[in-house]
């Protein structure tokens, strides 16, 4: 069933705040919701939702008064006799009232919430929601279309970014509140690891103890490790050498290639959007190899004979060598494939994930 899910991200700053524990209050009444039970819940500090109460529902009538007492505003999911989400929002000391039809989630009203007002405000506003809806349809239908394909990338990255950068406006303008940590937790993997550390330790100074600012810096703590290990393969720094074997056996190491610039490649051959990124890679070769530039394709698979026969198939150029042991991946923090690395002739790190037919502009003079 579809739901009405919180936003992502609030406009303005929220500064009402649960200052006892008070008991939580819903009343309201919500068209097409089945007879029976509906079960109110919690998430618990690894933001798992957790059910708190039970509460009997007639004719889509709800009135509830919590057994558990709030003493900040949280996240509320309602799921229904199935145990099924029909509705999440955030609330504190409110008394909220709801109304609506769970057959459209998105016209659900919820008063009494000031965080969910801010929410609810921030959804109406995310830039260019229908237009990045679109763009990935049509992203998905150009398969066959690198030029298209390229081009909409380009589009839905701008969106994107235009999206984080709301985000983040976002989370410094509610850094007093819980929405905001609850919201970054959510969003991770949107920002670096700088800024996701140094905003949790702004949160600690006004919500230390509440759970979601506790998983954020769990969160933190597990990935400093990881981000370290990205510190050494971001631009400007010195690509990590390595030592691989080609398909004929030869050893072959990413220092023998001083001199040169490399476009480091790492695909396999179960992945389909690699096999697709090595046709564009064979189709630009000639372009490549007349400019000076080595290709260095770095292979995770663990079959060898699934490597060596994807090398035939797609007629790979350029040095070809197999990672089955993931060891070099690991080196470069590879998390998806395909993944490349312009490294420049002194073996500095010049670009990283970037357009394929873009990476190198001299190409197109």
């Amino acid at each position: 069933m579809k739901q009405k899910i919180i936003a992502l991200a609030a406009v303005c700053t929220l500064v009402s705040c649960v200052n006892k524990e008070t008991p939580l209050s819903i009343e309201g009444k919500i068209k097409n919701l089945p007879e029976g039970n509906v079960y109110v819940s919690l998430f618990d500090s690894l933001l798992r939702p957790t059910v708190m109460d039970t509460v009997d529902v007639k004719e889509g009538v709800i009135s509830y008064t919590s057994s558990f007492s709030l003493t900040a505003p949280e996240c509320i999911m309602l799921t229904n006799k199935d145990k099924q989400p029909f509705l999440i929002f955030f609330a504190g000391s409110d008394n909220v009232k709801i109304e609506g039809d769970v057959l459209r989630p998105d016209d659900v009203k919820i008063e009494g919430s000031e965080t969910q007002d801010i929410l609810d405000a921030y959804q109406r506003g995310i830039p260019d929601v229908k237009r990045l809806n679109s763009l990935m349809n049509q992203y998905r239908a150009s398969a066959n279309d690198v030029d298209m394909r390229n081009d909409i990338q380009e589009e839905i990255r701008s969106i994107r970014l235009n999206q984080r950068e709301y985000l983040r406006k976002t989370l410094y303008n509610n850094k007093q509140n819980t929405v905001a940590p609850f919201l970054l937790v959510n969003t991770m993997n949107a920002f670096e690891f700088e800024f996701i550390d140094s905003i949790t330790a702004v949160f600690e100074q006004y919500n230390k103890e509440h759970k979601y600012v506790r998983a954020l810096r769990k969160n933190i703590e597990f990935a400093r490790a990881d981000f370290e290990a990205q510190k050494r393969v971001q631009v400007g720094q010195k690509a990590p050498d390595f030592s691989l074997v080609t398909s004929d056996g030869q050893t072959v190491t990413l220092a023998s290639f001083k001199g040169k610039k490399v476009f480091l490649d790492f695909w396999a051959s179960w992945c389909v959007p690699c096999r697709r990124n090595n046709k564009t890679i064979v189709d630009l070769w000639d372009k490549f190899a007349s400019k000076g530039i080595e290709v260095v394709g770095v292979s995770i698979d663990n079959d060898e004979q699934a490597w060596k026969k994807a090398l035939a198939e797609d007629k790979m150029p350029g040095v070809q060598l197999i990672d089955s042991e993931r060891k070099t991946s690991d080196l470069y923090c590879i998390k998806q494939i395909p993944s490349s690395f312009l490294i420049n002739e002194e073996g500095v790190i010049e670009q990283r994930e970037a357009v394929l037919e873009k990476l190198f502009p001299e190409l197109e003079k």
